[in-house]
């Protein structure tokens, strides 16, 4: 399942970890801050499909945010496709590291 929203409230992807988002916001930068926030979240900002297969492959993003002030639509929609089409790597290094980043979410 895909989701898209376009606000700062809170975003849920539910229990299925396969599930997507894409968020927009005028930079993208603040929806991307927001969906952070949230555990299990892993967000990130593309403004280029390349940016976006390297989040998904090395840092298994499952939210993707674009800047819809900076992207045209028909920019926005092949970063959207890699960032649908690309599968976490898994590299040792990119596991370990998102390991560290959920044992982040815990602490307070």
């Amino acid at each position: 399942m895909v989701y898209v929203g376009a606000d700062h409230r809170g975003f849920v992807l539910n229990e299925d970890p396969n599930n997507r988002g894409v968020l927009l916001c005028g930079s993208g930068a603040g929806v991307c801050i927001a969906a952070n926030k949230i555990r299990g979240v892993r967000a990130a900002q593309a403004w280029d499909p390349e940016v976006a297969r390297l989040a998904r492959n090395d840092d298994n993003i499952n939210v993707v945010c674009l800047g819809a002030d900076r992207i045209s639509a028909d920019d926005a929609k092949p970063i959207v496709k890699k960032f649908l089409s690309t599968s976490f790597g898994g590299a040792e290094r990119f596991t370990r590291r998102i390991k560290q980043i959920t044992e982040l979410e815990g602490k307070k």
